[in-house]
């Protein structure tokens, strides 16, 4: 996978934002620690490369450069409120009113005040700097980050991340930190030691899960803990090893962030390439214009398809293409595409407008922003099957679905066009 083409937008004070996009799927952006952000030569860095593709299989991966860090513009002393508009811009720019979001490190504080917001899904603090000053006491790392800098010993603070990383990433690393001495020669002395996330941490509205190394040299145990202690409902895990967690053991890091994401259903991830394919279907929906006419019916079907996006994208979910009376959507979770069906049921009884879902599991083609491929179509059939209101699935989505506290009814084999073997159909009870 090549890196995304580096782009620029215009923060809210017009201060230029680097970023680039690579994957598909519902929008995650990272934000990476000071000492650590520059978002062309970081490619280079295997562990951090390899984590990146391995994120971008079930996302859109958005890897911006904060204000005074990488390709971004120069600023010596950023406030959390000038990062958190830098994200938002990037945000803007690529269309996304929604979005997860991964903080590392010095980065904590701006996660944590997005995430007092609508704007964020969920959010993931790695080795959260809740707050910088504390952090800074820790080991006095960052003081020493700060004489080494200013004495220009790149080498030793190179050696240092080095001995964090696997061997063969030592010389990108160092390459990454000359940039950043040299692009923006304030940034390591500033270290922004006022920011503190702590007052937010308890108006944090979006899910959170907090990853903490166990033997990390810039945080402390006791900050992950305060964090997860005050955000509600917060998740903490631990990964062994030090500072940032693609570097220690990638794998861990991955699997904490499907659980939290719902790539994996029962427990097990979906095989490679596996999605639950979703087609939800307005019954009737020419005679609902022709009774209410044009505008007030589309307006009608308008409202069912944002209901549908939104619940998609808080389910992780991702809306292919509205179809004019109805939607292709696709999920890596089974779970997650069978909650996405019944709430938006729920959201619908009683209305005049009504919905029949289908969803199958398999492996779609992807091209040009489309899925196409039997699974596709399986989806399709097995939504003209239900009834108003219903929801149907494949035989291959009960199944991965075992033990979970789903019910289904059995609505036997049905022959859909273009199959010559009939399939099972289960109904999901609501």
């Amino acid at each position: 996978m090549t890196r995304g083409v580096i782009q620029f937008t215009n923060s809210s004070d017009g201060m230029p934002i680097a970023y680039w996009s690579i994957g598909s799927g519902p929008p995650i952006i990272l934000i990476h620690n000071f000492t650590l952000s520059h978002g062309e030569l970081e490619w280079e860095i295997n562990s951090l490369r390899s984590f990146y593709e391995a994120l971008a299989e079930q996302h859109e991966v958005i890897r911006l450069d904060p204000r005074g860090t990488g390709l971004s513009g120069v600023e010596p002393d950023p406030t959390v409120e000038q990062v958190a508009a830098d994200v938002e811009a990037v945000a803007d720019a690529m269309g996304h009113a929604r979005f997860d979001l991964v903080a590392t490190s010095t980065l904590a504080a701006v996660g944590i005040r997005l995430a007092t917001t609508e704007r964020v899904k969920h959010l993931v603090l790695c080795d959260p700097s809740v707050t910088i000053a504390e952090a800074k006491e820790h080991g006095k790392f960052l003081d020493a980050i700060q004489v080494l800098a200013e004495t220009g010993l790149s080498d030793v603070i190179a050696s240092f991340w080095a001995s964090t990383a696997p061997t063969d990433d030592a010389e990108p690393l160092r390459a990454v930190l000359e940039a950043i001495i040299r692009e923006h020669p304030g940034v390591l002395q500033a270290s922004p030691s006022p920011w503190d996330g702590r007052p937010w941490l308890g108006d944090v509205i979006a899910p959170t899960l907090i990853i903490y190394t166990r033997s990390g040299a810039i945080t402390s145990v006791e900050q992950a803990r305060e964090a997860a202690a005050a955000i509600p409902n917060a998740r903490l895990v631990g990964i062994n090893g030090s500072f940032s967690p693609y570097m220690v053991d990638r794998d861990a890091v991955l699997s904490s962030f499907g659980d939290f994401l719902g790539w994996q259903p029962s427990g097990e991830p979906l095989a490679s390439g596996t999605s639950i394919v979703v087609f939800t279907d307005i019954v009737a929906s020419t005679e609902v214009v022709d009774r209410v006419g044009d505008e007030e019916g589309r307006n009608a079907i308008r409202s069912v398809e944002d209901l549908v996006a939104e619940t998609a994208a808080d389910l992780s979910g991702q809306v292919v293409k509205h179809l004019g009376d109805g939607s292709l959507l696709e999920f890596r979770s089974a779970s997650n595409a069978l909650d996405f069906a019944r709430k938006v049921q729920v959201e619908l009884s009683g209305g005049d407008i009504k919905l029949r879902v289908g969803m199958a599991a398999g492996e779609p083609i992807h091209e040009d922003g489309d899925v196409h491929g039997a699974v596709v179509v399986v989806a399709s059939r097995i939504a003209d099957a239900a009834q108003p209101g219903q929801v149907f699935v494949s035989d291959g989505v009960k199944q991965l679905l075992l033990g979970k506290q789903y019910k289904f009814e059995d609505q036997g084999e049905h022959s859909l066009k273009g199959f010559d073997e009939p399939l099972r159909v289960w109904r999901l009870n609501s």
